[in-house]
């Protein structure tokens, strides 16, 4: 097992975050990857900031549904994760419901497996409510899917409620249980 340590500044959330995480060593050139892309895009202190990009994404309230109803029509990477998770606590501030649909069929990932490890931390630091059903539609012939799934396993394995979903309407089902 391998050790990396380190912080990383979340703009508009939180002043930084610290974490700590083991991984197998059969995981550690993704570590020294990111490492690396961690120092190429850091302040002078160390931690990372996220800073804005252009993106295509659509969040917004369903009353009818109860439900946040999202949508990414680009790459996801941090600035995306970034600007998804203040849209969706803004609104669960207003509304107050349980779920959240987010189609990502037309997304692509452009995360590491050690970005996609830190979202349910950066998410737990920031007040995310773990409470919060998240049902992420992607497609079946995604080049991504296994990335997806790990995500899934590592949010819930955090105490999140995150599905994926190939079906739209498994996803609506899963969200009213």
């Amino acid at each position: 097992m391998t050790e990396f340590c380190f912080s990383v500044k979340f703009h508009g959330f939180c002043d930084s975050l610290k974490i700590s995480i083991e991984f197998p060593n059969k995981y550690i050139h993704q570590v020294q990857t990111f490492v690396h892309t961690l120092n190429k895009t850091c302040d002078p202190v160390g931690n990372q900031t996220i800073k804005g990009s252009k993106m295509t994404i659509s969040v917004h309230y369903d009353p009818n549904k109860n439900l946040v109803i999202g949508s990414v029509t680009e790459k996801i990477d941090s600035k995306v994760i970034d600007a998804l998770a203040a849209e969706l606590l803004n609104i669960l501030g207003k509304h107050g419901c349980q779920g959240f649909l987010n189609d990502l069929r037309k997304a692509k990932l452009d995360l590491s497996l050690v970005e996609l490890y830190l979202i349910p931390e950066m998410l737990n630091a920031v007040g995310f409510p773990q409470s919060l059903k998240r049902a992420l539609i992607v497609s079946s012939d995604s080049p991504d899917l296994e990335d997806y799934a790990f995500f899934e396993t590592t949010s819930v394995n955090r105490g999140h409620r995150v599905k994926i979903f190939i079906d739209q309407d498994e996803a609506m089902n899963w969200l009213r249980r």
